[in-house]
């Protein structure tokens, strides 16, 4: 004769699955959690690889976005004319032409990034997704000396010939100088931890020889002030690397 539960059995042994189950979903949402970051390592190594292939075309030369040219954006058919410094964020204008937003949305975004729908008429469309979840180096969008040490109150006019751009031939240290990482991390189930205007999160980036790893943007060496400093964003680590790419970041 079979015997079946008791009343109290069986709520007993939900009770069991139940403690299971919360003891087991925070370890579960880490390892989702450590996938998404694997994706966003992924993501920079591939992002890295476009820019050695527009160097390989453009000999040596890094991307950067030239002021008074127009640029396609993310959306079909819009063009725009920005400031060299916004490559930070929109260096997919200028590899465009090796891949453009809707084929490397997968790639210019970080797992679970979101954006906004735009207005086209009476109609919407799928978001631009400007910016990108990966920051570019500004010490790749100019010379070294932009970013030489100088003493306090002796800093020069800007020279034109600084503003030129950088060659994969003029990283000294390329296992050593941050060029990309992921700033935004929308696959965190919490705020992200910072240190003043610096990333204190340990990010998916991506250094000059290739290699990729986890690091936090705020223990990178400390940053330099530039003659164009204020014009444009804070000083900040990785973005104001002493002597820029000529410069050690770790």
């Amino acid at each position: 004769m079979k015997r079946a539960f008791s009343l109290v059995e069986l709520l007993f042994s939900i009770g069991v699955i139940g403690i299971l189950i919360a003891l087991s979903v925070p370890t579960l949402r880490g390892v989702r959690a450590d996938s998404l970051k694997t994706v966003s390592l992924s993501n920079v190594r591939s992002i890295l690889v476009l820019f050695d292939m527009y160097a390989d075309r453009y000999k040596g030369q890094y991307p950067i976005i030239w002021e008074g040219t127009w640029y396609p954006l993310d959306c079909p058919g819009t063009l725009v004319q920005a400031n060299r410094w916004e490559t930070v964020y929109r260096w997919y204008a200028v590899t465009h032409e090796l891949m453009d937003w809707e084929h490397g949305r997968a790639i210019f975004l970080s797992p679970r990034a979101r954006r906004e729908p735009i207005a086209l008429g009476n109609a919407t469309a799928r978001s631009c997704g400007d910016p990108t979840s990966y920051d570019y180096s500004q010490s790749f969008l100019a010379r070294p000396e932009l970013w030489a040490p100088r003493t306090e109150g002796n800093f020069p006019v800007l020279q034109q010939q600084w503003l030129r751009p950088t060659f994969q031939s003029d990283v000294l240290h390329p296992s050593r100088k941050a060029i990309l990482w992921d700033w935004e991390m929308p696959y965190l189930s919490r705020p992200r931890k910072m240190t003043g205007i610096d990333l204190a999160e340990q990010t998916a980036m991506q250094f000059a020889d290739g290699h990729g790893e986890f690091r936090a943007p705020s223990t990178a060496t400390p940053p330099i002030r530039s003659d164009f400093a204020g014009a444009w964003r804070p000083i900040q680590r990785l973005h104001n690397t002493e002597n820029g790419v000529r410069g050690i970041d770790y």
